[in-house]
Parts: structure tokens; C-alpha cells; sequence
């Protein structure tokens, strides 16, 4: 009797284990791990008006912003779930909602000129669902001196 409820037991364990899940969602994808064309036709995808802009001189001290505009050319909703400043002088506003294919958007990038003399080039990378998952702007600036 002992062996025989060890012997269920174990089956038992052993059966769930061996189960598999599969989380999947429509929205959020690890889009790095899609190979099919199918699947990667079925992503969100920026069209940027512009990934660079410069501002050309600036005196020091000026904070510039800059606006930059993107559809989602995709065909999945395209969800922004980050955005990375090469310095800590840039500073970006996004959209937190989820934008729909065809709809546009904007994200605000702004830059303190404060102690940064001299020519200035930073990266902002946005990381959404999207192939590939990260695209990177650029903004840039002369700084003079006061």
C-alpha cells in the first residue's frame, strides 16, 4: 500500500510537471524571438516623421525640446513600454496607451544645456512590441558658453 501511494504520488508529480502553459497575448510579444514573415507582419512598427534633429547653437543654460511625430504602420498595437536617455540633461514624455495601426502619436524629448559646452549628441531609445524593439532618435546641439 505505502508503494503503491509513492507510485501514485511520483505519476502525479511527474504528470505536472511535464504540463506546459502558454501565455500568449496579442499585444505584447517578444518580438526578438519571431522568425515567420506571418509573424512578423502581424507587429506594431514606427514610422518617425524624423530620428534626428539638431538644434543647432544654443547657449548654455537654454532647455530646447523638440516633438517627435510617429504612426504606427503596423498591424498590431503598438505599445511603447520604455524610453532610455543617453544623460540625464535629456528628458522625454511618451504615450503609456496603447496606439492603434494607422494612429499617430508624438513623444516629447527635451534637453537641459546646463554645464554641457560644447557640441552635444544624444540618444533616446524607445522600446515598444514592435521589429525591431528598440529605435533609437537623436538629437544634437552646439552649446556656447555664456
Amino acid at each position: 500500500m505505502r508503494y503503491s501511494l509513492a507510485l501514485i504520488t511520483i505519476v502525479i508529480v511527474l504528470t505536472a510537471c511535464s504540463r506546459q502553459t502558454e501565455i500568449k497575448t496579442n499585444i505584447v510579444e517578444n518580438s526578438a524571438t519571431l522568425q515567420n514573415p506571418e509573424e512578423l507582419n502581424r507587429l506594431a512598427k514606427f514610422k518617425f516623421e524624423e530620428t534626428e534633429v539638431d538644434f543647432g547653437s544654443i547657449n548654455e543654460g537654454e532647455i530646447v525640446e523638440h516633438t517627435f511625430k510617429f504612426k504606427n504602420v503596423g498591424n498590431e498595437d503598438l505599445i511603447i513600454t520604455n524610453v532610455q536617455t543617453s544623460c540625464g540633461c535629456t528628458a522625454s514624455n511618451w504615450p503609456r496607451n496603447a496606439i492603434s495601426p494607422g494612429e499617430t502619436s508624438e513623444l516629447l524629448v527635451s534637453f537641459n544645456s546646463q554645464g554641457k559646452k560644447g557640441l552635444n549628441t544624444k540618444e533616446i531609445t524607445v522600446i515598444g512590441n514592435t521589429r525591431p524593439t528598440q529605435t533609437i532618435l537623436i538629437i544634437k546641439a552646439n552649446v556656447n558658453p555664456n
